[in-house]
């Protein structure tokens, strides 16, 4: 019990019977489940006469503060919730969060009493002048029996955030994304709670994976997509989150007798994903240099980059590799990475797939310390301790390259892959502004002032592109000439 507030809500209690605007009085929170204790805040919906000011009503609230020996230090209106922070005795603090409404807004109001898990109304309803608590039994009764619009609106919600999360991801927004990600991830709770019979509170469910999922298996579902900041690790995560927030969704209808066509809804999801993309960090190198060139253009359906192929089935590869007439895979992550990928994705590649890998690794795992930025110390040991790889791949590139299309791809498809593919394009006479787009449009972290180092490392340290390709890494004259020929127009 918290004296504070219980003696705070008696109080109020008595300042509404003797103020003839005040019709009704209802707490909700742990005060209105009887649960309250030292942390709790006073949560109150005042009810009032229509069109009264509140002035009366705040001046009568800090009389109340003031007699019980408490200060105002601080309040404010936040979602339409009165905010109070005041310093009493013994150091004190107490929170109230009070809502003025009307007798006409129970039927919206009463989503405090069922996310406050408050079953018993008598309790919630404090003060009652007009019939208050008859009102917020009826809607109870109403709000319970129709979940199946909680049901779809959690479900359109979800497809809304999902599309939100899609879009920031692609233009590279990495904290936008997370938000919408997140808020889609509590629709999945909210469902998953739906899924076992409880339908309050539940845009963030109390007790989740305490109380409300029993089945282990099931929390794990849960736990296994939740929001993350990387954003390799969220694209991960997002196929998942939605198979796993069907299932729920199909559990849930089953449960309350729900009309749910979850095919038609898994449709809309698929062409929601492909609104964006098709496959994470996957392009023609010609796309963006074709648009952006000047003096340049590149022959499409050559060379392809690409982040790890493997968080994908073996069946959705192959029909892309069918799809471009990729003949060849270049991944250049060393065998600690694939082995490690391999694992988590729990995904073998099938033989189709495998007679086009070609491994040239370049390691990301340096100990340089050259720079006040781990990315320019990796960029420097790519560059500096990789030239004969560097030169292998080019190598290998042009003796392939008449053959078909090829994908080069690492584990992101940023930065092994990106300079790489800025090496190629520079040493083809792409103006750099370009480069920097197609570098940029990988989005997952990428930024200009890495790429501008890595130009001004090859300038200031080698001579140039020309220069460090053919000195450093060996590649031949008769290779710069046959890719020349083949990948521009």
């Amino acid at each position: 019990m918290n004296r504070e507030l219980r003696t705070f809500a008696d109080e109020l209690r008595k300042f509404g019977e003797e103020c003839e605007n005040v019709i009704g009085i209802v707490m909700y929170g742990s005060l209105g489940r009887d649960e309250e204790d030292y942390f709790s805040d006073g949560d109150f919906i005042i009810y009032t006469c229509k069109n009264v000011s509140r002035d009366d009503l705040e001046n009568g609230i800090r009389r109340i503060l003031y007699k019980n020996h408490f200060t105002v230090i601080h309040d404010f209106y936040k979602d339409n919730k009165w905010v109070i922070f005041a310093h009493g005795p013994d150091n004190y603090i107490l929170k109230l969060e009070i809502t003025f409404s009307e007798k006409s807004n129970i039927k919206n109001d009463i989503i405090y009493i069922i996310q406050s898990r408050i079953n018993d109304i008598e309790k919630a309803v404090i003060l009652d002048k007009d019939g208050i608590k008859d009102e917020y039994i009826k809607n109870w009764i109403c709000l319970k029996e129709n979940v199946q619009k909680e049901f779809y609106e959690i479900l359109d919600s979800f497809i809304y955030y999902y599309d939100g999360f899609l879009c920031r991801f692609t233009r590279g927004d990495v904290f936008r994304a997370y938000m919408n990600y997140t808020i889609s991830f509590y629709k999945l709770a909210s469902m998953a709670a739906l899924s076992e019979g409880e339908y309050r509170n539940l845009y963030q469910p109390w007790f989740l994976t305490r109380d409300i999922i029993k089945d282990e298996k099931l929390r794990e579902m849960i736990y296994e997509v939740s929001s993350t900041m990387d954003p390799i690790e969220i694209f991960n995560k997002k196929s998942k989150l939605v198979r796993n927030f069907f299932m729920f969704s199909r559990k849930a209808a089953q449960i309350f007798d729900i009309e749910f066509n979850s095919e038609f809804y898994k449709d809309i999801m698929d062409k929601i994903e492909h609104r964006y993309y098709e496959y994470y960090n996957f392009r023609d190198i010609a796309k963006i240099i074709n648009y952006c060139s000047k003096n340049v253009k590149l022959k499409s359906n050559k060379i392809f980059r690409s982040a790890s192929l493997s968080r994908y089935d073996s069946k959705v590869i192959e029909s892309l590799l069918k799809e471009k007439n990729i003949f060849c895979i270049i991944d250049l992550r060393d065998s600690e990475e694939i082995q490690r990928y391999k694992i988590e994705n729990g995904r073998e590649y099938n033989e189709y797939i495998k007679k086009m890998i070609l491994h040239i690794p370049i390691s990301i795992q340096y100990s340089i310390d050259k720079y006040d930025d781990h990315y320019k110390n990796m960029y420097y040991a790519i560059i500096t301790q990789n030239q004969k790889t560097i030169g292998e791949i080019f190598k290998y590139i042009s003796k392939m390259i008449d053959k078909g299309a090829l994908i080069i791809h690492c584990e992101g498809g940023r930065d092994r892959v990106g300079i790489i593919i800025a090496l190629l394009l520079d040493m083809l006479g792409v103006e750099r502004e370009c480069i920097i787009e197609d570098y940029m449009a990988s989005f997952n972290g990428t930024s200009r002032e890495i790429i501008e180092f890595l130009f001004n490392l090859i300038d200031n340290e080698f001579g140039g592109t020309m220069n460090y390709l053919k000195k450093e890494c060996n590649v031949k004259d008769k290779t710069i000439k046959k890719l020349t020929h083949a990948l521009i127009n």
